[in-house]
Order: C-alpha cells, then sequence, then structure tokens
C-alpha cells in the first residue's frame, strides 16, 4: 500500500465514483479500477459495494478513508514542513530557571509576537537532562553553560552572568572575622561551574559544615535570608527576589564564578526555528522590562 493508492482511493469517495475520480486525477477510468482492486487485494477487504453503477463505501473502506485522510495530510504536512522557510510546529526550549525567569521573559514575548505558527515549550531542566534532550531529540535547543568545545552541538553564545555568594546581612557568616561554621546551599544542578564554586568556597574561604542542593532559587533565597546558611546565586537572579536589599552579596574572581549562557543545539539540526529563536534572541531592539 502505498500514498498514492491511498489519494486514487479518496479520490474515489470524494468524487462518488470512478469516472469522475479519473478525471479529477487526469487518469483513464480502468487505471483507478486496476488501482482500486490491487488495493483491495492488498489489504485483503472490498473497499466499495457495488450497486448497479453506483458504489458506496464499505465498513472497511469508512475505517480505511479515517486512516487515510490521517496518513495523506501528514505527508502533506511533512512535505511543507521540510521545503518551508517560514517557522512553524512546536519548539521544545530548555534553560536554566534563571535564564528562563530573568534574562528569556521578554525576549520569548518577541519571539511568539513574530512567529505566531510556533509553539514554544519552555523546559527548566538540569544540564544533564538538556544535553541529553538535545541529544535525543526531545529538546531542539537548549541555553547552557559548558560544554563549549564539544563537536556534537552548534552553539552561540548570547551573554554572562555572575554567580556570586549571599548571606543574610544580620547573620553573615562570611563577615570579617567571623569564623563560625556555616551551611552552604547550592543550586541542584549538576553543572561543573557548581563544583568549581564549592572548591574555591572549600579552598579559599574555609569548608561548610553541609552541603544542602535546592532545585529552586527563590526557595534558596529565601533559607539564605531566613538564617539557614549562604547561597550561591546566579546574580541576575538577585533584583527580583523581595527580600534582596537584606542580603550580602560576595563576590568571587571571575574566572571561578562567570556562568556564559550560550543557545546550543545539535550539529547539523538547525531548523527554520532555530533560525527564527537567533534572530530574536541576539535582536538589538529595546524589549519591554522583564
Amino acid at each position: 500500500m502505498e500514498l498514492s493508492d491511498l489519494n486514487i482511493f479518496r479520490a474515489v469517495v470524494e468524487s462518488g465514483g470512478i469516472t469522475r475520480a479519473a478525471e479529477k486525477l487526469h487518469r483513464v477510468p480502468s487505471n483507478v479500477t486496476t488501482r482500486i482492486g490491487q488495493l483491495e487485494d492488498d489489504l485483503g477487504v472490498k473497499l466499495f459495494v457495488r450497486e448497479g453503477r453506483n458504489i458506496r463505501l464499505s465498513p472497511a473502506g469508512a475505517i480505511l478513508l479515517e486512516k487515510a485522510n490521517r496518513l495523506l495530510d501528514l505527508a502533506r504536512e511533512t512535505r511543507e514542513a521540510v521545503n518551508e522557510s517560514t517557522p512553524r510546529g512546536i519548539l521544545r526550549l530548555g534553560a536554566y530557571e534563571s535564564t528562563a525567569s530573568v534574562w528569556l521573559p521578554g525576549r520569548l514575548s518577541e519571539f511568539q509576537r513574530n512567529f505566531p505558527q510556533v509553539t514554544l515549550e519552555l523546559h527548566t531542566w538540569s544540564l544533564q537532562s538538556m544535553i541529553a534532550g538535545i541529544l535525543s531529540g526531545e529538546l531542539e535547543a537548549a541555553l547552557i553553560s559548558g560544554y563549549d568545545d564539544d563537536p556534537r552541538f552548534e552553539k552561540l553564545p548570547l551573554y554572562d552572568d555572575e554567580v556570586v555568594l549571599v548571606a543574610p546581612k544580620s547573620k553573615d557568616p562570611l563577615a570579617r572575622g567571623n569564623k563560625n561554621d556555616f551551611v552552604l546551599l547550592s543550586f541542584d544542578d549538576d553543572c561543573p561551574l557548581r563544583h568549581q564554586i564549592e572548591r574555591y568556597v572549600r579552598e579559599e574561604i574555609r569548608p561548610p559544615s553541609r552541603v544542602i542542593e535546592m532545585s529552586s532559587n527563590h526557595a534558596l533565597l529565601g533559607c539564605v535570608a531566613a538564617g539557614m546558611g549562604i547561597g550561591m546565586m546566579p546574580e541576575s537572579v538577585l533584583p527580583g527576589f523581595p527580600g534582596h536589599r537584606h542580603l550580602n552579596v560576595h563576590r568571587m574572581p571571575k574566572d571561578v564564578a562567570r556562568k556564559r549562557i550560550i543557545l546550543t543545539w545539535r550539529k547539523g539540526m538547525r531548523s527554520a526555528r532555530i533560525d527564527a529563536l537567533v534572530e530574536t534572541l541576539t535582536s538589538p531592539k529595546k524589549r519591554a522590562k522583564k
């Protein structure tokens, strides 16, 4: 069974007969009759009930028509998609929570205005989950840090963020002269930067009594504000936290704390959707305040 067989079958149904279908398809009636007979032999069922010169769908033919419509429409959509330069379809994008909550909103709003035929799905996953998602095709692209030299990916640097250490002003274990033990609250991520910062804290400040992972930036900041410990946090997140004025910010050397965010996709898989995303994310135009 081929798509051309289904197209002939659907034409017979829509035209109401062999002769009119043949005219529509620019074929001779005998050719249409032969193709329908071959399709019936292939499926092992009768697709039409003959009533004199008229024909009507059999129960099996009605089932095939439903499936044929879906297959032929999907084939048409597929041809349009692979030959169409207009972005359309679903764009599954990954990003860190900090990027998704601070840097992306205004840009994604602009993307949706400019490319309404694209349905955007945003996933805030860990680094390794986003890498696996790109490789499996579950994600089309992601905004990540690291993997700069991985030959499996194509990439576009977008912006630099800086990770800082934050502590409550009223009880800052990193204040000058304070030697008290402290708990380090770390973002729940497998990013190499996290381990680099933890090593810096242990070696250059002093070892924390414990390291506690937290999956939410705002939950982490809330725990810091409550005096639970100090936390590592992308600096860009702080202005959106209601209690940020009650926190002390401790900076680290740039080579330790810089977090370069890069748009990444699988090599050879750049699509019209990714082109549209690149156009939006690199646009110099002013965007709505986030």
